[in-house]
């Protein structure tokens, strides 16, 4: 009898010391995040963490069941403070309210589930515009947001915070199909001439039962700098394209006191800026008159003004006349006239490159307050921008880690002090920051200070 009181009382000890360890590994698992998880939306890139404690000393095991089509199960890991996390990631096709059911295991026997709600909605898929966003009052304005809505249900769409002068059409939703998901889509044209200048955020709000996306869609009014004194575009010759319509300020002086006057005996230095007749030329080292072909060109060079503009004496009208001075390389310009106005363009090697979307406007760093209104109709057209992670293209200047750089073809040129690059007519407000293709991007030279008649710090 003694013996088995001796077994007994080991058996009890044994219980006693492994009951505790078996209960601390039932709960080896506490899971951080609570439902519901936070909502996906139908055929758009979706990804959501569900983060746990793990203090057992097996390795955990993660699965789930009821996840929505087109949502799988992602990566995991647990780090050395035994906080574990995995992610559920994909491009749900199904709208509607799923149960997840997340399983925490362990080989050791552990187990532990939880119910997560996950909630698809329907969804502004894409956003396309016809143009970049700028416009001018006194000029005709047209321009197209087209944007995909998938979902069952036909959306409501609101458009709001319009410039005056400008209106939108009725939107009209047409099906569409995207995968297996269907949906509809829509395009509204706003139309008008704009009768206030500044940066409105023309609101478009689509809405169904079951969700709501707000556009935010930024719409740059610049003023119209002939308004005052001559609101109509000077008539297009036949053969060339608009030349620039002078400043108002020295066309309606009846004493040009702001006006330097020059000698008629012979013709002025090399980039002196002359006008005759509304047409401002630049003086050329080669003997010849370049005609600017609007104001906006004409001041998209920072080192020009309208008070050195002098009157052409009849030896500089004799020179033969050069080729159309575009906007300087870098400039945001917004077309004036003709079928593309109010589309901007970023002036780029003396051509005008599109840009594909807002996003890679405004991801690229550009701004529409510092763009300007001119005919770009003459020029020829680069490829569209279309990334905002792309090198920028020649003429901007780029800020790389507080030091400043100009974009160009062959690399990037160096600024050397504030000196030379405001002889330019740069300013520091003009740069962008870089990104991880300028950064990537050696130095070719260095920026020489401006000498009279150049247009650019690359000579051409």
């Amino acid at each position: 009898m003694k013996k088995i009181y001796v077994s007994l009382f080991v058996l009890v000890l044994c219980l006693a010391f492994y009951a505790p360890n078996a209960k601390a590994e039932n709960q080896a698992f506490q899971i951080i995040t609570t439902s519901p998880l936070p909502n996906a939306s139908l055929a758009d890139y979706y990804s959501a963490t569900i983060k746990y404690i793990y203090s057992g000393i097996c390795d955990p095991i993660v699965t789930t069941q009821g996840l929505p089509p087109g949502i799988n199960l992602g990566s995991g890991s647990v780090n050395a403070t035994d906080l574990g996390s995995t992610t559920l990631v994909g491009a749900p096709t199904q709208e509607g309210v799923y149960t997840v059911k997340f399983y925490l295991s362990d080989s050791c026997g552990s187990t532990l589930e939880q119910d997560f709600s996950l909630t698809v909605v329907s969804y502004v898929q894409k956003v396309t515009t016809t143009q970049a966003g700028g416009a001018t009052t006194g000029f005709p304005y047209n321009s197209t947001i087209s944007f995909d809505w998938f979902g069952p249900t036909v959306p409501a769409t609101i458009v709001s915070g319009l410039p005056p002068g400008i209106a939108s059409s009725i939107p009209v939703m047409t099906p569409v199909q995207q995968a297996s998901v269907s949906g509809f889509s829509d395009a509204i044209t706003l139309t008008g001439t704009p009768t206030q200048a500044g940066v409105y955020n023309v609101l478009v709000t689509v809405t169904d039962p079951t969700a709501s996306t707000t556009l935010d869609y930024p719409l740059s009014i610049g003023a119209n700098p002939y308004a005052s004194n001559n609101p109509q575009p000077a008539a297009s010759p036949t053969s060339v394209p608009t030349p620039i319509v002078s400043n108002p300020a020295i066309t309606n002086q009846t004493t040009p006191t702001t006006v330097n006057q020059t000698s008629t005996s012979g013709t002025d230095p090399a980039g002196t800026n002359v006008i005759s007749n509304g047409i401002v030329y630049e003086i050329t080292a080669s003997g010849q008159k370049r005609p600017y072909t609007s104001a906006g060109a004409f001041l998209s060079y920072g080192f020009n003004s309208w008070a050195n503009v002098v009157t052409a004496s009849s030896a500089d009208l004799a020179l033969p006349t050069g080729n159309f001075i575009p906007p300087r390389d870098g400039k945001i310009i917004c077309s004036n006239k003709g079928s593309d106005m109010g589309t901007c363009y970023l002036i780029t090697d003396s051509k005008k490159a599109a840009f594909t979307s807002a996003a890679v406007f405004t991801g690229l760093g550009f701004s529409f307050s510092n763009s300007l209104s001119g005919d770009v109709s003459f020029l020829p057209s680069a490829p569209n921008i279309s990334s905002a992670s792309q090198l920028h293209p020649a003429g901007i200047l780029v800020n790389k880690g507080g030091t400043i750089y100009l974009t160009g073809d062959n690399g990037l040129l160096g600024v050397p002090d504030m000196a030379t690059l405001t002889s330019w007519g740069y300013s520091l407000t003009d740069s962008v920051p870089a990104n991880a293709a300028d950064s990537a991007t050696a130095q070719s030279g260095v920026m020489t200070a401006h000498t009279a008649g150049a247009l650019n710090p690359f000579g051409n």
